[in-house]
């Protein structure tokens, strides 16, 4: 039975709510600086104002992108912020779910082939040669959910079966 395509959104609240902190965290920085004495520290918090408040702005422009951030059907699974093309199911040869301070994220490990045909978008999170990496927090789904998705539609592009439980192939590691 064919798969219809599941999309997966930004969560807007948690999204928003992120980006009004560091708004606010930066308007703070920077108006706050005019009363420091010292040189370095006024360039210092001018230079962290800037930085939050970039990031508040670019993630509250993300939390209101109608896009999906991510779809998955029969043939692949496609991620919006790093890349243009689908990822083919039987291209990944390992999943993770792992936990960095309070983000969410998944990297899947691809065959070289598979990562040569993925056209990455300037920026995005490719750590290596071999792996894509993206963060599943702040998506309308669990991670959890995410990721069981993710194992069911590679374990139904093998031919010879399911993924192996063990850590080597199939990890859910929280740090």
């Amino acid at each position: 039975m064919p798969m219809t395509t599941i999309s997966v959104y930004r969560d807007r609240v948690g999204l928003s709510a992120i980006s009004m902190v560091s708004i606010m965290l930066s308007l703070g920085l920077l108006l706050g600086s005019s009363s420091a004495t010292d040189l370095l520290l006024r360039i210092a918090s001018g230079l962290f104002g800037l930085f939050f408040g970039l990031s508040g702005i670019f993630n509250l422009a993300k939390a209101n992108d109608e896009k999906p951030a991510v779809e998955i059907n029969d043939d692949g699974i496609l991620v919006q912020d790093i890349s243009t093309t689908a990822i083919s199911w039987d291209g990944i040869t390992e999943a993770r779910l792992g936990k960095t301070r309070a983000t969410w994220n998944i990297s899947l490990k691809l065959r070289p082939d598979a990562f040569a045909a993925t056209r990455p978008k300037l920026g995005s999170r490719l750590f290596s040669r071999s792996t894509v990496t993206f963060m599943a927090s702040y998506l309308d789904r669990s991670p959890e959910s995410m990721m069981e998705l993710i194992i069911a539609n590679i374990e139904a592009s093998r031919k010879i079966g399911p993924l192996d439980p063990s850590p080597s192939h199939v990890h859910k590691a929280v740090r």
